[in-house]
């Protein structure tokens, strides 16, 4: 299990940090966000239906067939020559990914039923998470700058060979359901898939039109209506894929929310940093690998502390609430910082970050299957699980829409300040691709000098917006860890040592 979470783990952190140089490669900014989009849109649909199949018909077979899925996929994405066809091998990918977090987290809880024995074995779970959180941001950099972004998918082949081999031969096959209870509805599955489809397609209309505009709000209005049907669906059918008994707990329904609120959270800071990196303070996509670092790093060291605290503690539900509070102060730094913020201090500030959610996200898990029976276990965790990435999925779509709105309101009074020229410098700064690409980068130089701007004063000045764009973004994060840690002080009671 350890393994098959390295495998997520290794190129999620990867693939943010090479990022930008993908998109700058494959000349698809207007893009940015949709590889991370769409690898997150079919996790999320794959997820609770591979978790409630898991319930039913046990989670070895799911697994084996998770891991030769996203292997395969990563290939495709190293083999993508456009952006769009990133965008669907990630999708791809992102089916093979679900499948893997949909089961994962309940296999935990098949093999160690009480909370206490399964916080010990968190650790595993967490020096696997730490060796690849650590590793990924350097290695995706650092394969970037000095081979190519394309092998920073090379990588999971070959820990997807152990994790597989692992799996077929250690891992027990444990199945909960018998019989007429392995049905699935299948309107019910047709009706989450077209649901959750369309959320991220509000996502990505509201990047290019914004919130309030006809289109966006007839897409949001589509999103709601297929979830009130899909709603309807699961109290009607004989085999639905959500029973309701599950979301009958208001602590479950409350850990849901501050999961998918801290998966946006986290997604902000994991999609927009190294954009501030690489085109704010000019780094190497190597350089800003290691910025990055601690985010990541300090995620799994924070949650082997959570561990051995939460198995020393009665009730644990009081972490959550420090964490929420640790991490308005991380996001209340960055957002602080100012445009003469260091490496250094983004380091650290992303430290604190990911010592925040390193006291979150394992309790989100432990304490929604605490609040579900053995039965529905698999999908009790897939919905936690589920929650973190559809906010993440916004946090995505979302902060990258800010930042590209308080980008182009800024550059706005650059251009009505140079007469000649007006189109051809519209054209260039109409995003941050160009303090990103070298190419790009010139040609500005270039045509900034041909309408008589200063091109480096314009450089200066396009560093500052978009330090100052993301810098807003980092604000927004830290009001909704506030938020966060009210509601997380209303949590039903988490008992760990009671057997």
């Amino acid at each position: 299990m350890t393994l098959v979470y390295m495998l997520t783990a290794l190129n999620g952190s990867a693939v943010s940090t090479a990022l930008p140089k993908m998109a700058a490669d494959l000349r698809g900014f207007e893009l940015y966000s949709w590889p991370a989009s769409a690898y997150l849109l079919s996790s999320i649909v794959v997820i609770p239906i591979v978790g409630r199949l898991g319930d039913l018909h046990g989670r070895k077979r799911i697994l084996l067939w998770a891991v030769a899925t996203f292997a395969a996929m990563s290939a495709s994405c190293a083999a993508a020559r456009t952006m769009e066809q990133l965008v669907v091998a990630r999708a791809l990918q992102g089916i093979g990914g679900g499948m893997i977090v949909g089961v994962l987290s309940a296999c935990i809880a098949d093999l160690f039923p009480e909370p206490v024995d399964r916080m010990r074995w968190q650790l595993m779970h967490s020096v696997g998470f730490a060796v690849a959180q650590g590793l990924g941001p350097w290695l995706g950099g650092w394969l970037t700058e000095h081979a190519s972004w394309r092998w920073v998918f090379m990588v999971t082949a070959p820990v997807s060979v152990l994790a597989w081999c692992a799996t077929w031969l250690y891992f027990p096959a444990v199945v909960h359901h018998k019989g007429t209870e392995r049905r699935v509805d299948v309107p019910s599955i047709v009706l989450l898939t077209v649901s959750l489809t369309s959320l991220v397609l509000w996502s990505g209309v509201i990047e290019d039109v914004g919130l309030a505009s006809p289109a966006a709000l007839a897409c949001l209005g589509f999103v709601a209506t297929t979830a009130l049907l899909f709603a309807h669906r699961q109290k009607r059918c004989e085999a639905p894929i959500v029973p309701l008994e599950v979301m009958s707990s208001r602590g479950a329904l409350q850990l849901l929310v501050l999961g998918a609120l801290a998966g946006l959270v986290l997604n902000v800071l994991v999609f927009t940093t190294p954009l501030l990196l690489q085109a704010g303070l000019q780094l190497s996509a190597d350089d800003a690998g290691g910025v990055m670092t601690p985010l990541l790093l300090c995620i799994t060291l924070a949650s082997v502390a959570n561990a051995r605290i939460a198995m020393r503690m009665d009730r644990a539900e009081g972490l959550m609430v420090g964490g929420h509070l640790l991490l308005a102060v991380g996001c209340a730094l960055l957002a602080i910082g100012g445009a003469g913020q260091t490496s250094a201090y983004i380091a650290l500030s992303l430290g604190i970050c990911g010592a925040a959610f390193g006291f979150l996200l394992p309790n989100f898990t432990q304490h929604i299957l605490v609040l579900t029976s053995r039965r529905n276990g698999g999908l009790a965790s897939a919905l936690g699980q589920a929650s973190r990435l559809l906010g993440g999925l916004l946090g995505a779509a979302l902060g990258w829409a800010l930042v590209a709105y308080l980008f182009r309101h800024s550059t706005a009074d650059l251009l009505a300040a140079s007469s000649a020229g007006h189109d051809v410098l519209a054209d260039l700064i109409s995003s941050p691709q160009v303090l990103v690409q070298p190419d790009e980068l010139l040609k500005l130089k270039q045509a900034a000098v041909r309408c008589g701007v200063d091109p480096d004063e314009l450089v200066a000045l396009l560093k500052t917006a978009v330090t100052d764009a993301i810098r807003v973004s980092y604000a927004v994060c830290g009001v909704l860890a506030l938020g966060c840690a009210a509601i997380s002080s209303q949590l039903p009671p988490f008992y760990v040592n009671r057997r």
